[in-house]
Protein backbone atom coordinates (compact mmCIF):
# COMPACT_ATOMS: atom_id res chain seq x y z
CA UNK A 1 0.00 0.00 0.00
CA UNK A 2 1.36 3.14 -1.22
CA UNK A 3 0.57 6.45 -1.00
CA UNK A 4 0.35 9.52 -3.85
CA UNK A 5 -0.92 13.20 -4.00
CA UNK A 6 -4.58 13.24 -4.59
CA UNK A 7 -6.86 16.53 -5.59
CA UNK A 8 -10.45 16.71 -4.29
CA UNK A 9 -12.40 17.13 -8.23
CA UNK A 10 -15.24 18.58 -5.70
CA UNK A 11 -13.58 21.17 -3.69
CA UNK A 12 -10.05 21.23 -5.42
CA UNK A 13 -8.17 20.33 -2.00
CA UNK A 14 -5.03 18.52 -2.00
CA UNK A 15 -4.19 15.97 0.09
CA UNK A 16 -1.90 12.66 0.56
CA UNK A 17 -4.36 9.23 -0.11
CA UNK A 18 -3.09 6.50 1.54
CA UNK A 19 -4.66 3.10 -0.16
CA UNK A 20 -7.68 2.77 -1.84
CA UNK A 21 -10.05 5.85 -1.81
CA UNK A 22 -13.26 4.86 -1.44
CA UNK A 23 -15.22 7.89 -2.74
CA UNK A 24 -14.20 7.48 -6.85
CA UNK A 25 -16.59 6.99 -9.63
CA UNK A 26 -15.85 4.14 -11.52
CA UNK A 27 -17.42 4.98 -15.25
CA UNK A 28 -15.63 8.43 -15.64
CA UNK A 29 -13.01 8.89 -13.03
CA UNK A 30 -13.53 11.34 -10.90
CA UNK A 31 -12.34 11.26 -7.04
CA UNK A 32 -13.11 13.25 -3.90
CA UNK A 33 -11.48 13.85 -0.65
CA UNK A 34 -14.76 12.70 1.42
CA UNK A 35 -18.09 11.51 1.60
CA UNK A 36 -19.16 15.08 1.83
CA UNK A 37 -17.88 16.13 -1.37
CA UNK A 38 -18.97 12.97 -3.41
CA UNK A 39 -22.44 13.55 -1.84
CA UNK A 40 -22.42 17.16 -3.76
CA UNK A 41 -21.12 16.22 -6.91
CA UNK A 42 -24.00 12.97 -6.92
CA UNK A 43 -21.70 9.88 -6.47
CA UNK A 44 -24.43 7.16 -6.45
CA UNK A 45 -22.70 3.83 -5.38
CA UNK A 46 -23.58 0.61 -7.41
CA UNK A 47 -24.58 -1.33 -4.25
CA UNK A 48 -23.65 -4.81 -6.39
CA UNK A 49 -20.21 -3.87 -7.12
CA UNK A 50 -19.85 -4.24 -10.88
CA UNK A 51 -18.34 -1.02 -11.34
CA UNK A 52 -21.74 1.23 -12.26
CA UNK A 53 -21.35 3.87 -10.57
CA UNK A 54 -22.22 7.40 -11.16
CA UNK A 55 -21.59 11.30 -10.95
CA UNK A 56 -23.24 14.18 -12.08
CA UNK A 57 -20.26 14.65 -14.52
CA UNK A 58 -20.92 11.26 -16.22
CA UNK A 59 -24.57 11.92 -16.31
CA UNK A 60 -23.81 15.29 -17.67
CA UNK A 61 -25.58 17.22 -15.19
CA UNK A 62 -22.42 19.38 -14.57
CA UNK A 63 -19.23 20.31 -16.05
CA UNK A 64 -15.69 21.53 -15.56
CA UNK A 65 -14.63 24.57 -16.37
CA UNK A 66 -12.93 23.39 -19.55
CA UNK A 67 -15.84 21.50 -20.70
CA UNK A 68 -18.00 25.06 -19.96
CA UNK A 69 -15.05 26.84 -21.95
CA UNK A 70 -15.02 24.42 -25.11
CA UNK A 71 -19.07 25.07 -25.67
CA UNK A 72 -18.68 28.79 -25.32
CA UNK A 73 -15.63 28.96 -27.44
CA UNK A 74 -17.89 27.10 -29.84
CA UNK A 75 -20.97 29.06 -29.83
CA UNK A 76 -18.89 32.14 -29.97
CA UNK A 77 -17.45 30.66 -33.34
CA UNK A 78 -13.72 31.83 -31.74
CA UNK A 79 -10.83 30.07 -30.25
CA UNK A 80 -8.80 30.75 -26.82
CA UNK A 81 -6.01 32.19 -28.88
CA UNK A 82 -8.02 35.24 -30.10
CA UNK A 83 -9.63 36.10 -26.65
CA UNK A 84 -6.31 35.79 -25.40
CA UNK A 85 -4.51 38.27 -27.78
CA UNK A 86 -8.19 40.64 -27.72
CA UNK A 87 -7.45 40.74 -24.06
Amino acid sequence: MGSEQFVCDGCGDAEEVIGCESWYCNKCGKSWCSQECADEDGLERDEDNYGNDSCKYCRKEKFTDDQILKYALKKLKTTKAKIVKEM
